[in-house]
């Protein structure tokens, strides 16, 4: 669990405290004529200003009892010698039970291991586990990794890599691509070696991509849900976005800047939208990585398109800041330190404000979803100043105003 201050708004009692595990839900009312409005579930985020909003696509965690709330149905131990795995409440990352495992090390291997029935896997596609873990006594190395299997049952390939755990809960993530043949996948969390160890762990997830999204499971709230029976099924959250009254943007002059913390790296080759303006066929805007290392901000005016793209790296889970801005002539984005203004190809056309935009996926598909933590986004009538943009990166403590969206 997390523990925060949110401050004050309109109607809220002063130095209220928000207790809250990743991924809980946030529920938002529409009131009056707000600028922006949420749809999907809006999952809780450690961002890079204190507490936000997870924007992006769906999940699916193939885990089918990933928190032990109830009891470890299908999770076992791997190996011989003496060891134990119990459900204890007096801890959890999420909800309010986790597993505790104790081996031995009399022989390598040992540890958390899932026995029940292995979740569905399709050769080339990349898997993702990921689980919050916390030493207690003994070794503090764990692998973490998976095993495929063919159609019989046969065992094809395991991989995994080391993890150092602390006393505090911290998370591990590994991927893995299926190899030729798989049918069925089996995820581990065991200890490292043949030693002897103590350990918790809690909000496992097993999915099908390539990085780890944040966990997910059917009691967070309003957007998850389980397949079937509750922590004992597999379970999905909905895609997430928050989309905009169009007449808040001018397709003259403007700009946005917003902090970030995606859940992939530079190098991931998806597409990932901040900012989408989709006016029609021949007029739309859009903030982006590219899926080639690179981040852009393309205007398309009447079939014109105008395009500025820098080159930016960053690790899963770093935090960022990016800024953007157009004018009549000149199209500008930075992010970090890195920055670049080109030309408008064209002066801009006339644009519909009555359509919406989007931030955290493309208007026009259900694609290129942002997969971060946004927030939060700033959206000015003209492009960020460079000196905004100094301040902005300046800053090194959460905002006054806690997690919250702006539009101004």
């Amino acid at each position: 669990m997390n523990l925060s201050t949110i401050s004050p708004i309109s109607g809220q009692r002063r130095g209220t405290r928000l207790l809250w595990s990743e991924g809980t839900t946030a529920a938002f009312t529409r009131r009056g004529n707000e600028t922006l409005v949420a749809e999907g579930g809006h999952p809780l985020v450690a961002g890079p200003l204190g507490i936000t909003m997870r924007l992006g696509a769906g999940a699916l965690n193939l885990i089918a009892n990933p928190s032990f709330e109830v009891d470890a149905a299908g999770w076992g131990l791997n190996g011989a010698g003496t060891q134990s795995l119990t459900r204890i409440t007096s801890d959890a990352y999420s909800g309010s039970a986790c597993a505790s495992v104790t081996t031995d090390g009399s022989v390598g291997g040992q540890g958390l291991i899932w026995n029940g029935t292995r979740p569905a896997a399709t050769a080339g596609v990349a898997y993702t586990i990921s689980g919050w873990s916390k030493g207690v006594s003994g070794s503090s190395l764990l692998r973490i990794g998976m095993e495929f299997y063919d159609v019989d049952g046969g065992f094809l390939a395991g991989f995994n890599a080391p993890y150092t755990m602390s006393s505090a809960w911290t998370r591990a993530t590994f991927t893995a691509t299926a190899p030729a043949n798989t049918a069925s996948v089996r995820p581990y969390y065991r200890v490292h070696n043949a030693v002897a160890a103590t350990y918790r762990v809690d909000a496992l997830q097993l999915e099908a991509r390539a990085y780890a999204s944040i966990y997910c499971d059917g009691s967070l709230g309003d957007g998850h849900a389980w397949s079937g029976t509750a922590h004992a099924s597999v379970s999905t959250r909905d895609a997430s976005r928050l989309r905009g009254d169009g007449a808040a943007l001018a397709a003259s002059m403007g700009g946005c800047f917003a902090w970030l913390r995606p859940e992939w790296p530079s190098t991931d080759a998806g597409e990932h939208v901040v900012l989408h303006w989709n006016m029609d066929a021949t007029h739309n805007s859009c903030v982006a990585a590219t899926g080639s290392g690179t981040w852009r901000a393309r205007w398309i005016d009447g079939g014109v398109t105008s395009s500025a793209e820098v080159a930016a790296s960053h690790g899963s889970g770093d935090s960022l800041l990016l800024a953007v801005g157009w004018t009549p002539r000149v199209i500008m984005i930075q992010i970090g330190a890195a920055r670049i203004e080109v030309a408008r190809a064209t002066s801009p056309s006339t644009m519909d404000s009555a359509r919406q935009f989007d931030i955290g996926r493309r208007s026009d598909a259900s694609s290129g979803y942002a997969d971060a933590a946004i927030g939060p986004i700033v959206l000015l009538g003209a492009p960020p100043s460079t000196h905004a943009v100094i301040v902005a990166q300046a800053l090194s403590a959460p905002p006054p105003w806690g997690a919250c969206l702006l539009a101004s």
